[in-house]
């Protein structure tokens, strides 16, 4: 056998073998690829119960931009009330916290139809019908809007591609001020609880 011919066969036993290679490179490309969260903007509605300074109920909206596979950023609004009958209180505790948040996913599954993630929300939180005149010297009181922090665990599972369920525990942190009718402070509150909620997102 000639040495050309040697040369042409070893040639023709790189290429193929390369070809190989790429085609199996390909293929595990391929399954890698998920067609799960494809949405640059996702949208979600939650529900939410907790516990904690009051028992609470809570009912929000979220929207959020996709940063990168596992990163999303967005904001929230959402309703938070106490809970509860019979109460002799002279205030219902309710607030509103407008927050910005972020979702981060750090274990997937199924191909990225399922994943654990992390969450957080830091924002300002408006107070409802916070003023009242205390009984016991007759002076005007009201209770600031305040600032909120809430770091959460969940999980999330796709019904469809780009829709399906989340939910997360998270710890509700929100601080106010108790004020005279001048606006003077006289003390600080911090408002803590532990919520679950149910998110639907699309």
């Amino acid at each position: 056998m000639s040495k050309l011919s040697l040369k042409s066969m070893s040639l023709i036993v790189i290429l193929f073998l390369s070809a190989n290679i790429i085609a199996q490179k390909s293929n595990k490309t391929k399954e890698v690829v998920s067609p799960f969260n494809k949405a640059k903007v996702v949208a979600m509605v939650h529900f939410g119960a907790g516990a904690g300074d009051y028992a609470v109920t809570s009912i929000g909206l979220s929207v959020f931009q996709s940063l990168h596979q596992n990163i999303m950023l967005g904001a929230s609004v959402q309703y938070m009330g106490e809970n509860g009958r019979g109460n002799t209180r002279l205030l219902k505790w309710q607030k509103i916290p407008l927050t910005l948040e972020t979702n981060i996913d750090i274990k997937k599954y199924n191909n990225n139809r399922s994943s654990i993630f992390i969450r957080a929300g830091l924002g300002y939180c408006f107070t409802l019908n916070g003023s009242y005149v205390d009984p016991n010297d007759l002076a005007q009181k009201n209770v600031s809007n305040g600032l909120t922090f809430s770091p959460g665990l969940g999980f999330r599972l796709n019904i469809l591609k780009n829709s399906g369920l989340r939910g997360d525990i998270s710890y509700s942190l929100i601080s106010d001020r108790l004020q005279n009718e001048t606006g003077e402070k006289l003390s600080i509150n911090y408002w803590n609880h532990l919520i679950f909620r149910a998110s639907i997102f699309f």
